[in-house]
């Protein structure tokens, strides 16, 4: 079976599978991520991705008017046949009004896996109750390498 699928899972405490590619892979249960306030609704997607492009640091976009930011980039996850790129977990840090959103890769350990390298492009839709005065997208790599941005919001 070809991994490589678009997945969705909506994070408002029900999972969504397709395929059932994100339930296999994701280290814990979609439903068990918590996305705590003032985030109100959180959508995960990814697909394959170009090797070249995993270089840049992930782009946070926000669109204040509406409430919404998308967090984007292109992951290495290391084999194309047994890794995905998933949710680690979205959080939020009340004294500095911070809210992170970490993507890391999982395995799929039940089969042979190729000894290529491959890279997911995700993307992270956020909806907030309120907007927080930043958010910092991070993402981790299979090889433990970390990228960060954050992004100020001028909530005046």
């Amino acid at each position: 079976m070809r991994r490589r699928q678009i997945c969705k899972v909506s994070l408002a405490g029900v999972a969504i599978p397709l395929g059932g590619c994100l339930g296999r892979l994701d280290p814990r249960p979609s439903n068990e991520i918590e996305t705590p306030k003032p985030v109100a609704e959180a959508d995960f997607e990814f697909s394959d991705g170009r090797y070249e492009d995993h270089r840049n640091n992930p782009t946070v976009r926000i669109d204040a008017e509406n409430g919404r930011a998308v967090v984007t980039g292109t992951l290495l996850v290391g084999s194309g046949s047994c890794n995905e790129a998933t949710l680690d977990g979205i959080t939020y840090d009340g004294e500095s009004d911070t809210v992170t959103v970490v993507v890391t890769w999982a395995s799929d350990e039940g089969g042979v896996c190729t000894d290529d390298i491959s890279a997911d492009e995700y993307e992270v839709r956020l909806e907030f109750e309120s907007l927080p005065s930043a958010i910092t997208a991070i993402e981790r790599d299979y090889r433990d390498e970390e990228y960060t941005t954050t992004e100020e919001i001028d909530t005046n």
